[in-house]
């Protein structure tokens, strides 16, 4: 029997970036997660700095397979907090994926304005997630309707 070959579409440096992409998230989103923990008052602050030299030390194992620094881009991606929707038919679930989207963004840009001293996009941020808890409480509304305006979903008045 022949030995089987593998065949990829990608170039072996294409491979190569995808392996050093690889090494830069896991370091970055830990440090990320954590200062985030921090500044809601969780977290471990003393963890904060050799969690940073790790990323410094994974930009420069990047560097050194690709030939230059990762990205903003690249670098976004690998922070990117958004979750994809639920696909299909389903409306209601789609609009409450992105108000709970919506809540994380605004109070994330809170957080981040408050520490910078930024008043004015502390405020777009509160602005954002408001937006995200207005539309839950129209889509709770909007089940609470269709429970009480089925047969089943009646309730009996005592």
């Amino acid at each position: 029997m022949a030995p089987v070959k593998i065949v990829s579409e990608m170039s072996d440096s294409e491979l190569a970036e995808a392996r050093a992409l690889k090494l830069i998230r896991g370091p970055l989103r830990k440090l990320a997660c954590n200062i985030i923990r921090v500044v809601r008052g969780a977290g471990k602050a003393w963890e904060i700095a050799a969690q940073a030299v790790a990323v410094l030390e994974s930009f420069e194992e990047y560097r050194s397979i690709v030939g230059h620094y990762p990205s903003d881009y690249e670098i976004r991606e690998a922070l990117l907090v958004r979750e994809e929707p639920p696909s299909g038919p389903r409306d209601r679930e789609i609009r409450w994926s992105y108000a709970i989207e919506d809540i994380i963004a605004g109070s994330l840009q809170m957080a981040a304005s408050r520490l910078a001293g930024q008043p004015t996009q502390e405020r777009a941020g509160e602005s954002e997630m408001f937006k995200g808890f207005y539309e839950i409480e129209k889509i709770r509304e909007e089940n609470w309707k269709e429970l009480n305006s089925s047969p089943r979903g009646k309730r009996k008045k005592t």
